[in-house]
C-alpha cells in the first residue's frame, strides 16, 4: 500500500483519474481504504470506530462542509449579500 501510495503522489492526478470519474474514484478509494484500516486494525487487536456512509449520491453533501470556501467566491457572494 505504501509503494502505491508514494507511486501515486508522485504522479499529477490526473494521470489516473479524468473527468466524470473522479467522485467515483474518492468514493470508491475511501471505501476501501476504510475496509483496509479496519483490517489491519482488526490484525493488531484493535477496532475502527464511526461509520461512514459515503456514496456517489451523497458524496458532494457530505464533502462540501469540509472544504473551504475559495476566497473569490466568498468575495463574490458578499457583493450580493449587501
Amino acid at each position: 500500500m505504501r509503494a502505491t501510495c508514494r507511486e501515486l503522489s508522485a504522479r499529477a492526478p490526473k494521470t489516473y483519474v479524468r473527468g466524470k470519474y473522479e467522485t467515483w474514484f474518492l468514493v470508491e478509494f475511501v471505501k476501501r481504504a476504510v475496509v483496509h484500516l479496519k483490517e489491519a486494525a482488526g490484525a493488531l487487536g484493535g477496532r475502527v470506530d464511526g461509520t461512514i456512509n459515503l456514496e456517489r449520491s451523497n458524496a458532494v453533501m457530505l464533502l462540501a462542509s469540509l472544504a473551504a470556501l475559495p476566497e473569490s467566491l466568498d468575495l463574490f457572494l458578499q457583493q450580493f449579500a449587501r
